[in-house]
């Protein structure tokens, strides 16, 4: 897999690697005392879902059983018409719907990079050893016009339960085109999924760091391939064309991979091709990296 990712980067974008722009310890925490008798505490940040949870008990709690430091966030699930609702944290601001006992994001992280790699350290206690807390992330684009947010990307991990902190290292993306002035950043942890509902969970979360990746083009010229994807984005299941700038001099090879790096299929084209159809049956929504062997300039197809 390693070797995948490899071939990709360097076929499609020139990646000069940074250093981790967004660190959280949990070292900071600061009281909500909006709607006393409660005071509840949230770290620095960061939104928690104890404005929907207090009336049964606070569901994110600053913990000193730290991996480093002095604190880290502690997410319980609390019992809630029947079922164990998970405790959130929510990077940014957040809406809280009451009725649906949910939050959504209202202010993710501003965007300036292309997110690659979210990592940090856990642990979780829980009665069912089926139970996984997760990690939910979300490239958010708001539409001016109706203020509201697409979704660009959206990835889940789960976190299996384990007694000792055990470090995370999760892939983001290799490449998402990110529009500075509107896209955002959505991360929340949550203490169990929707379908563990029956037993407790409590979920640890510190030392969260993400890194980001700045994606420079390389240089155009005059003799490398170029194509056009239309229609893109396109809606997952239907068809959609790869259209060559000049005739292909001899018979080529297209790869797609998938934003994971696995390679999804390999479509061959005959010499003196303007265009191809790609078929994208029983694909999921997403991004998806087209590379030729012939030195094309690759390009990215997105599945809504």
């Amino acid at each position: 897999m390693k070797t995948v990712y490899c071939i990709l980067i360097f076929l499609s974008i020139s990646l000069d690697k940074l250093n981790s722009q967004l660190v959280h310890e949990f070292e900071t925490w600061i009281h909500d005392t909006s709607n006393p008798p409660y005071n509840w505490e949230y770290p620095e940040g960061w939104s928690t879902s104890n404005p929907i949870t207090e009336f049964c008990s606070f569901s994110v709690y600053k913990s000193d059983a730290s991996y480093s430091g002095t604190y880290a966030a502690l997410l319980k699930s609390v019992f809630i018409f029947d079922e164990y609702k998970p405790g959130v944290l929510l990077l940014g601001n957040a809406n809280y719907q009451f009725s649906t006992l949910q939050m959504q994001p209202k202010d993710g992280y501003d965007l300036d990079l292309i997110p690659n790699r979210i990592k940090g350290w856990y642990k979780m206690e829980t009665a069912d050893p089926d139970a996984r807390g997760i990690v939910e992330i979300k490239v958010l684009r708001k539409n001016e016009t109706t203020q509201t947010d697409s979704v660009l990307l959206s990835t889940v991990y789960e976190l299996s339960s384990v007694e000792t902190y055990t470090s995370f290292d999760f892939l983001i993306s290799y490449f998402i085109p990110i529009d500075t002035e509107h896209d955002k950043l959505s991360l929340a942890f949550y203490s169990n999924r929707p379908s563990d509902s029956t037993q407790p969970s409590s979920l640890w979360i510190d030392d969260v760091s993400l890194d980001f990746i700045s994606a420079s083009p390389e240089p155009e010229h005059s003799d490398v391939q170029q194509i056009l994807i239309s229609p893109n984005p396109v809606v997952a299941g239907h068809e959609t064309k790869l259209i060559f700038a000049q005739p292909l001099v001899g018979a080529d090879e297209i790869s797609i991979h998938d934003q994971s790096g696995k390679l999804i299929m390999r479509v061959p084209v005959n010499a003196f091709t303007t265009e191809c159809t790609i078929p994208t049956e029983s694909w999921t929504a997403g991004f998806y990296y087209i590379s030729m062997q012939g030195g094309a300039k690759p390009c990215m197809l997105i599945l809504h």
